[in-house]
């Protein structure tokens, strides 16, 4: 069972007062609490000023579903890293979103069928896609800086052309990390 752990933040003296800390993640041992080896997200959630939602989401987020969407939804930056793991979530669109801080990882993601990030320009670390059996699209247009691999595997229906044309465009930025295409869409 996915658990979320949410506990008062306090004053943090960077913008964040009164935020909350939000902890995910699946409650192997079953008693109803997060150990931290069981933990897949964390992040900071920074109350609405004056009816504005904090621009920044501050750590890492784990989507196991539309709430965990909602979430980072309208958000233009992660600092950390995003890991979609969801049996049911379908799309995936994050227009606002502009930066992940850390590596971008889609994993155990049976049902997915288009992740959307318009205006998604930076990737810290690694892009990783794995195992997607549905999805068919992997829109991030404007893609330009990416921090560590590109990795792409047993993604039956995701058309490998789409994913060397983003590493080429990559590449003419000055990537010149490690790729790994594998078992996609020919």
């Amino acid at each position: 069972a996915v658990v979320v752990e949410r506990a008062s933040e306090g004053a943090r003296g960077d913008g964040c007062d009164g935020g909350s800390v939000v902890r995910e993640g699946f409650d192997d041992d079953g008693d109803g609490a997060l150990s931290p080896t069981e933990v897949t997200g964390h992040t900071v959630d920074c109350p609405e000023s004056d009816g504005v939602r904090a621009p920044t989401l501050v750590g890492h987020l784990a989507i196991h579903g539309p709430d965990d969407v909602a979430r980072v939804a309208g958000r233009r930056a992660l600092t950390g890293g995003l890991l979609l793991r969801s049996a049911r979530l379908v799309r995936l669109e994050l227009p606002q979103l502009r930066s992940i801080g850390a590596t971008l990882r889609i994993d155990g993601a049976p049902a997915l069928q288009v992740v959307a990030l318009a205006n998604l320009a930076s990737v810290g670390a690694d892009l990783v896609v794995l195992r997607a059996a549905h999805l068919r699209s992997l829109h991030a247009p404007v893609l330009h800086r990416l921090g560590g691999a590109l990795i792409a595997v047993d993604n039956p229906q995701l058309p490998q052309s789409e994913v060397e044309e983003l590493v080429f465009r990559l590449s003419r930025r000055g990537f010149s990390g490690p790729v790994e295409l594998a078992g996609n869409h020919p």
